[in-house]
């Protein structure tokens, strides 16, 4: 595992420049326009903070090591039971857009909390556009995701967690916004609806709740920690919360009210099963578990 520190120099413009010009002149791990990300093992990360401290005096700088990333490899990914799985490919708007898919109860009057009861298939905008060509765009990728947090997942996923006989999930189409549009024009993607769940997260995951209902005894907010170091946004979960579960979702729900989402925790198998096939659209980080 490396661990990638981020550094900024705070400043004046020309005072950065001098201090930056002084740095690179003589290093190998450069400086661009005020910021360094290096290993922390390189040696010279250990001579970064004496040579700033040094230049500050003369140069009124300030120094902020904004956060710390763990970057593991292939090998010490395989050791971890679970992964969180964080999904990079897109989907465009979700909910009830474009169709009513889903029916809200409401929780709690006080701070607005619901529950959706979805009624029918998800229905998407199959052919989006991105307006700006040097973006990914829509539908690329077998593992995307909307902007109200729902999964869909390409025929490749689906076929792969029929084959396995995947416990708990279920594959349902999505459906186009134009019934217009032939199907054999779309690209096929289904709803990946989890059933399983984990959790829930112990306190070592750095969990930030804000604003309390004085109603509901709910919280109106809940965010991951904006620690500087990724140990502390790592989950953690009790051994007694995992159930064997291929992949399952969480119990805690992250976002601001109404609006909110639960993570994806997927097991060491069904990781290596998407890699195996060359699935696309996410990345991993490990999963704690500890005693509870």
């Amino acid at each position: 595992m490396r661990e990638i520190a981020h550094v900024s120099i705070r400043g004046d413009f020309a005072a950065r420049e001098a201090f930056e010009a002084a740095w690179n002149t003589t290093h190998d791990c450069q400086f661009e326009w005020g910021s360094i990300v290096i290993d922390k093992a390189h040696p010279e990360y250990v001579q970064l903070r004496p040579f700033f401290e040094q230049k500050a005096r003369e140069l009124e700088l300030d120094w902020e090591e904004r956060y710390v990333t763990r970057e593991y490899t292939e090998a010490e990914l395989h050791t971890f039971a679970l992964l969180q799985l964080w999904q990079v490919g897109d989907a465009g708007e979700g909910n009830n857009t474009y169709a009513p898919v889903y029916r809200s109860e409401v929780l709690c009057a006080g701070c607005g909390r619901v529950a959706y009861h979805q009624e029918r298939n998800l229905v998407l905008d199959l052919l989006q556009q991105e307006p700006d060509a040097e973006e990914i765009g829509y539908f690329q990728h077998d593992i995307c995701a909307t902007r109200f947090g729902e999964t869909v997942v390409s025929q490749r996923v689906k076929d792969l967690l029929e084959a396995h006989q995947v416990p708990g999930v279920q594959c349902r189409r999505v459906e186009h916004c134009d019934p217009a549009v032939p199907d054999g024009t779309l690209p096929v993607y289904y709803q990946l609806l989890i059933e399983p769940e984990i959790g829930p997260l112990l306190d070592r995951g750095k969990v930030v709740r804000e604003r309390p209902c004085a109603q509901c005894g709910e919280f109106r907010e809940v965010h991951r920690s904006m620690s500087r170091d990724d140990k502390d946004r790592e989950s953690y979960y009790g051994h007694s919360s995992y159930s064997g579960a291929w992949i399952m979702r969480s119990t805690d729900r992250f976002g601001v009210v109404p609006k909110l989402t639960s993570d994806i925790i997927i097991s060491q198998r069904l990781y290596r099963l998407l890699q195996e096939h060359d699935i696309t659209g996410f990345w991993v980080q490990p999963v704690h578990l500890v005693d509870d």
